[in-house]
């Protein structure tokens, strides 16, 4: 009877420990706006585009029991101020030392088309708390600027079959971008060497 009391405690050690793992694992769901004199979110011109993007913020997730855990994400809206609706677009979400990401949605059914007027959410809002002092240091928010994040539309297709291409734009400023990726590793290697340990 002993052993077998044994063996029960063993395996709700073993179930307490994976499951403590499982939430140490678990994405933080808390975060912080970045001040734009850290980050600077720039949404590029593009006046013949018919899908705006607008309310940009910049965030920066954390778990307050390890601040290095987490990482940067957006919030913004997308606004179709054209007369088509829209069945899909790329949106490049671009950092000037020429590193970023492209994300694609295509509406999977008529009823998730951005019609005329609509507004669409990026993503849903985590919990942002304010940017103190306290974590601001905490989350190594330095100056100088460290970098610009650009926004730019890509692509759209629109229900009627027509599309809106500016591929060749974006392809430009990441030529651009490319020579000044030696000027931004300098800075972030210098920007690591000035933190305190």
């Amino acid at each position: 009877m002993a052993r077998v009391g044994r063996i029960v405690v063993a395996i709700n050690l073993i179930l307490v420990s994976a499951c403590g793992s499982a939430s140490a694992q678990e994405a933080p769901t808390t975060a912080v706006v970045v001040p734009p004199d850290v980050v600077l979110a720039v949404v590029v011109s593009q006046p013949e585009c018919p899908l705006k993007i607008e309310n940009v913020r910049l965030l920066r997730y954390f778990r307050r029991d390890d601040y290095s855990t987490g990482g940067p994400g957006t919030l913004y809206q997308l606004h179709n101020t054209g007369k088509k609706a829209i069945v899909g677009y790329s949106i490049a979400t671009w950092y000037s030392n020429n590193s970023g990401s492209i994300v694609d949605w295509n509406a999977q059914t008529r009823d998730q088309r951005l019609l005329r007027g609509m507004v669409k959410e990026s993503a849903d809002a985590p919990t942002i708390v304010p940017l103190t002092p306290e974590l601001k240091s905490k989350l190594e928010f330095g100056t100088p600027m460290q970098m610009i994040r650009f926004f730019m539309i890509l692509k759209i297709s629109f229900a009627d079959d027509t599309h809106y291409d500016a591929t060749s734009t974006f392809a430009s400023l990441r030529e651009h971008l490319e020579a000044f990726g030696p000027v931004y590793e300098k800075r972030s290697a210098g920007n690591k060497a000035s933190q305190p340990r």
